[in-house]
């Protein structure tokens, strides 16, 4: 007679003579033919031995987590803690096969109250530094503003709208790289977000002229 109960992973055999109640089966001896031939099991040693499987692994995967982790701030280390009115963003890409066909754009900006005739942007610049004695980059924005537009004629009764304003010029695009966290360092208050460009890998050949 095949058992499966809810305590065990794997069906059963009841030993011959064992008498099912409506209570717990305390009485009842649990075969597990396919795992330990011969060896017959109590439901309570059964389940002690189910539970200390599953306590190894979650012991397993705490320790693999510590040590991505301990990886993690490793890297960081090279990267200085931001100083006063600076905030320090960290970025972690995923692995790509072909890394080299992708490159990662910066952008930095913040929210604010404007019309929706005209399109604003805010001066400033994205500058990468060298951190000395690792040979790692890091990429800053000292100072954003101030924040400038075109000149539409908006409607002066029509409500204003939070938008996110970035920075103005032309897209400031990086390496794709997901060995090392991306770090930008910018004024408190700057939200920093990322677009990820991807190369086709058709090309087309350029006619001689």
């Amino acid at each position: 007679m095949k058992l499966c109960h809810p305590l065990f992973t794997a069906p059963g055999t009841l030993k011959a003579g064992t008498v099912l109640r409506n209570g717990p089966l305390s009485s009842a001896i649990i075969q597990f033919p396919r795992q330990n031939e011969g060896v017959t099991r109590s439901p309570a040693q059964a389940l002690n031995a189910c539970l200390m499987k599953h306590s190894a692994i979650v012991t397993l995967l705490a320790f693999i987590a510590s040590l991505l982790s301990l990886k993690a701030s490793d890297e960081l280390a090279a990267f200085p803690a931001a100083e006063k009115g600076m905030v320090r963003h960290v970025l972690h890409l995923p692995k790509k096969d072909d890394e080299a066909a992708f490159k990662i754009e910066l952008i930095a900006g913040k929210t604010v109250m404007v019309d929706a005739a005209n399109r604003y942007f805010f001066g400033g610049k994205i500058e990468d530094q060298n951190i000395e004695g690792w040979g790692y980059v890091c990429y800053r924005i000292s100072e954003l503003g101030p924040m400038a537009g075109t000149l539409m004629a908006a409607d002066p009764a029509a409500p204003k709208e939070d938008r996110f304003v970035a920075l103005g010029g032309e897209p400031y695009l990086v390496r794709y790289n997901s060995r090392l966290p991306l770090v930008v360092y910018v004024p408190e208050g700057v939200i920093v977000r990322y677009r990820v460009w991807s190369a086709s890998p058709e090309t087309m050949a350029i006619d001689a002229e």
